[in-house]
């Protein structure tokens, strides 16, 4: 999530633009995008952001100043189906660039690539620490919950355990995506305020260690609640939370990993 957010100029002169929940619409898509300017934020999430802090905007009304938007050629719209035909979340762009939607859990290719621009870490550390390590930071440190729980009580007993390389194959010829649009994590973000980017920059560390590095041959039987828990747990120190703002912000540790991976990511 980017603390700027840039609008057309030409909304200012726009008869049409009087609501101050349309500009806070298009406010709040254009301050959840990928690097191309598409987002991939729910429209509860654009309702909370662009509603007042005590009352959201429903999900009708949100939906329906997005059409606006469309309408007046603010933003633009790409509709997604799921294989089996059902529609999907919706992607919107807000007209002033271009450029493709980053597939960024896709199973096919690396969620981020390679020849971006590096990650600017110009800038000093933040003022104040970062949240205390947990004591299982470190993946190998983990209790295995997902390989030790009693198997009849398990959603996923009749799974077995496989390594991040094989499951991503496998979920590629189901035509899914790693990580879908409606898995927890998401509601998560909403919930405790994580930035999207930050996740995804952990889905970038967590893919590279278990697909490429030392991690490789680990196995589980639910690779998505793997990634969870890296998630919840912090297992990599990528972010830090300021107690003082309530902010998050990134370590060095999730600078310098963001540079590695070509992941852009605001400060």
């Amino acid at each position: 999530m980017s603390h700027l957010c840039v609008v057309p100029a030409r909304t200012l002169g726009d008869s049409r633009m009087t609501s101050m929940t349309h500009l806070r619409v298009l406010m709040a898509v254009g301050k959840h995008t990928d690097k191309n300017g598409w987002t991939f934020a729910s429209l509860r999430l654009i309702g909370t952001l662009a509603g007042a802090s005590d009352k959201p905007l429903s999900r009708s009304r949100t939906s329906e100043v997005i059409s606006d938007l469309v309408e007046w050629g603010y933003l633009e719209k790409r509709t997604q189906n799921r294989r089996d035909g059902s529609s999907t979340t919706n992607l919107y762009r807000v007209v002033y660039d271009s450029g493709e939607p980053e597939d960024l859990f896709d199973a096919t290719e690396p969620p981020f690539g390679s020849d971006e621009p590096p990650f600017d870490s110009h800038g000093a550390e933040p003022p104040f620490d970062a949240i205390e390590p947990n004591p299982y930071n470190d993946p190998s440190n983990v209790p295995s919950k997902l390989d030790s729980q009693d198997d009849s009580a398990s959603p996923s007993s009749s799974r077995k355990s496989t390594t991040m390389k094989t499951w991503l194959a496998d979920v590629r010829s189901a035509g899914e995506q790693a990580i879908p649009e409606d898995d927890p994590i998401f509601d998560d973000c909403e919930k405790t305020g994580l930035p999207i980017e930050y996740v995804h920059l952990c889905w970038a560390e967590f893919k590279d260690r278990h697909v490429n590095g030392d991690r490789k041959s680990k196995r589980y039987k639910d690779w998505r609640a793997a990634f969870r828990n890296a998630v919840r747990d912090g297992w990599y120190k990528l972010w830090g939370l300021n107690s003082g703002t309530g902010e998050y912000f990134l370590t060095t540790v999730g600078r310098m990993t963001a540079m590695r991976h070509g992941v852009e990511v605001a400060q």
